[in-house]
């Protein structure tokens, strides 16, 4: 979800774990104690290896024999979105041949489709066919109520081509003991940075390591001569994530927090912090900032890029800016990408096969131009971004950045990834505070891992 329609998630209780007194001496009466690592109480769900509904090979249908069948399709786009879904719905409904017709309901928010699918989950109330994130239809799959896509995807019949696809990680999150989802709507996070500045101040080409990243933002921050300059903070779950996934990039349903790359993250971020070269702007959405040269580097989601180019273009700033991944020690620059995949739920054969058919009409090229056009989201198959590389009507940026998606990861399938995302996105609040005392980064790990273990019980 674009950050800028992030809301966080309402923590059920919290407690703090004091971090100074592990900093080496206690702070004076007038000094501000140390800020500690805030632990999640909630009860959490088991995590289980889901296994989907095994189905038989799809036979082909006469003609005219799912004329008449309708589907349910829940989905969630936010209310202050172009309904982009909706209106391929209404596409399908008009075009289709077979006579299948669809009833979207859009729920708007996560949870509230969430809550919705669970309350009838098992019953003759239950949609057909719901466009989910992974945390959300993994407890569906565990209650056997999802429908193995495999033989669809196999089928002579009606199945597709799914070597196309452009990236191998729109499946990681879909494929195990079965196919449970195929893969929808996709953003990536992604760092921009401005490259005519960074020629100014004498370097040629992006940074690819952390050290490299470093030394660039904290020449800018020298050059500005106040408290800006260097990496602008982004505190939204999806840039938190970010970082942790380019330095420990096989992060999976294992989480280890403990690790040496996750320490080297944390450790990185809080030099950063530390020396000065990353800020916290004022605006919560500081394009602006990134185009008065504010910031070298501006964290963003994908689906954000147009704004920025906007900025630049009312600003009449003439700097040349370029979309890159977040640099790792391996110096493999990657992005962090997420979304929302369709899941078929239980029911009869037909309205399986004409649930499937609305799949492939949703992730046909045609549809992934009109929710890239439309939307901001990613294409999934190689065609396709070789198509919207030539349209000018998407932000030059954006279509820049269709470049990296085979240098990206994406945020695990687990079913508490939902809260652990929160959880970083405090955890990186943490490290990238005046308060945090380095010598206290073992111990903050330490309640990271705890808290997370809990979680995955």
């Amino acid at each position: 979800m674009d950050k800028r329609l992030i809301t966080r998630l309402l923590l059920l209780s919290m407690i703090l774990v004091l971090l100074s007194a592990c900093g080496g001496s206690q702070p004076r009466a007038e000094e501000t104690p140390a800020s500690g690592f805030r632990i999640i109480t909630a009860t959490p769900r088991a995590t289980a290896i889901p296994t989907a509904t095994p189905t038989p090979e799809v036979a082909e249908l006469e003609s005219g024999a799912l004329a008449g069948v309708s589907l349910d399709f829940w989905y969630g786009i936010d209310p202050t979105a172009r309904d982009v879904i909706g209106e391929l719905l209404g596409q399908f409904n008009a075009e289709n041949e077979a006579g299948i017709q669809v009833t979207g309901r859009n729920f708007y928010y996560p949870n509230d489709l969430d809550a919705a699918v669970t309350a009838v989950l098992g019953s003759s109330q239950m949609p057909d066919v719901v466009l989910a994130e992974p945390f959300q239809y993994l407890p569906w799959a565990e209650a056997g109520q999802v429908v193995d896509l495999n033989p669809y995807l196999k089928s002579p019949a009606y199945g597709l081509a799914w070597e196309d696809f452009y990236s191998p990680v729109f499946w990681r999150d879909d494929t195990r003991d079965g196919r449970w989802a195929f893969p929808g709507l996709f953003s990536a996070q992604v760092m921009l940075y401005n490259q005519t500045w960074a020629r100014e101040l004498g370097f040629e080409s992006p940074p690819e390591t952390p050290s490299a990243f470093q030394r660039q933002a904290c020449a800018a921050h020298a050059s500005n001569g106040d408290q800006t300059g260097g990496w602008m903070i982004d505190p939204a779950p999806g840039g938190a994530v970010a970082w942790i996934l380019t330095f420990e990039r096989y992060l999976d349903q294992l989480l280890d927090f403990k690790s040496r790359q996750v320490e080297a993250a944390y450790t990185f971020l809080s030099d950063l912090y530390t020396e000065g070269c990353a800020w916290y702007p004022a605006e919560p959405y500081p394009d602006e900032d990134f185009a008065l040269r504010r910031g070298l580097f501006y964290a963003v989601n994908t689906s954000e890029i147009g704004y920025v180019a906007e900025a630049f273009d009312q600003l009449g700033s003439g700097d040349e800016w370029r979309v890159i991944g977040y640099p790792n020690p391996e110096g493999e620059p990657l992005v962090s990408l997420a979304g929302q995949s369709y899941v078929v739920l239980e029911s009869d054969l037909k309205t399986q096969i004409a649930a499937w058919l609305l799949i492939r009409y949703l992730t046909s090229e045609e549809s992934q131009m009109h929710l890239a056009e439309w939307g901001d989201y990613l294409p999934l198959t190689m065609n396709a971004a070789g198509q919207m590389r030539e349209n000018e009507a998407l932000p030059k940026g954006w279509r820049d950045a269709l470049a990296l998606l085979d240098q990206s990861v994406v945020e695990p399938p687990i079913q508490q990834w939902g809260i652990l995302r929160s959880v970083l996105q405090d955890a990186q609040a943490e490290v990238l505070n005046e308060r945090f005392a380095p010598g206290t980064m073992s111990l903050f790990l330490d309640q990271l891992d705890a808290l997370a273990d809990e979680l995955l019980q």
